[in-house]
């Protein structure tokens, strides 16, 4: 039984393969920029915003949204 996936795309695409009957438990965000990568990609209001939203269609009843934010770039103001 596989308990995680995880996909390299957009936060925001994520009801794109969740499927509509999985009974998501946690939705775990860590906005910002990945560790190690690129400083000049990061994560932007607009992408996240869709994504708060679609997390909240999602994630089933008594389920987690959690929300890290690095805040040492301008995006992160």
């Amino acid at each position: 039984m596989e308990l995680v996936k995880l996909f390299a795309m957009c936060h925001s695409r994520m009801e794109d393969i969740v499927p509509k009957d999985s009974p998501v438990r946690l939705v775990a965000f860590n906005l910002g920029y990945l560790p190690g990568g690129d400083k000049k990609i990061i994560t932007v209001p607009e992408t996240t915003e869709l994504a708060l939203q679609a997390a909240s269609r999602i994630v089933g009843s008594g389920g987690l949204i959690s929300v890290l934010v690095y805040i040492g770039h301008l995006g992160g103001r």
